[in-house]
């Protein structure tokens, strides 16, 4: 696998500089946040929905480019045959939310914290989030290419 950029942690590094990153048409969603541990990292629950709605508010990408590199783009750069789109015989992984309202609320103190505007998630067809709740239902597996 190629890899088009790495871009090392700068404290220089402005919101511009990472606009500009997001605007190159390679670019996809992604995190490399962990959701394990007392405090795991705040991208573990607040990636996607910074990406959602902080940088489509921005202007940095529109809403639906947004939900396309989220999915499709990084299904298809992975070779994941059966995820990306909403069509027959894919699995059913489906996020429901507000595109006014989404919001990442998760810091490094507290990195389990929920982001807001996450109405429902569906893994594998079930419910793991119901009205901003978590379920007890851990329907997600992990994926091989292909």
């Amino acid at each position: 696998m190629a890899t088009g950029c790495i871009a090392p942690h700068d404290p220089r590094r402005t919101e511009d500089d990472i606009a500009k990153l997001m605007r190159h048409p390679s670019m996809m969603s992604g995190s490399d946040g962990i959701f394990v541990g007392g405090k795991p990292h705040p991208r573990g629950t607040g990636c996607f929905a910074k990406y959602l709605g902080h940088y489509v508010r921005a202007g940095v990408w529109p809403l639906e480019e947004a939900v396309m590199k989220s999915s499709y783009s990084v299904a298809r750069r992975f070779g994941l045959k059966d995820r990306g789109l909403i069509c027959q015989g894919m699995a059913a992984d489906v996020i429901v939310f507000d595109d006014q309202t989404i919001a990442d609320r998760s810091t490094f103190d507290e990195g389990k914290t929920l982001a807001v505007g996450m109405e429902h998630v569906i893994v594998n067809g079930q419910l793991v989030l119901r009205s901003g709740q978590r379920t007890r239902i851990l329907p997600g597996t992990g994926l091989r290419r292909g």
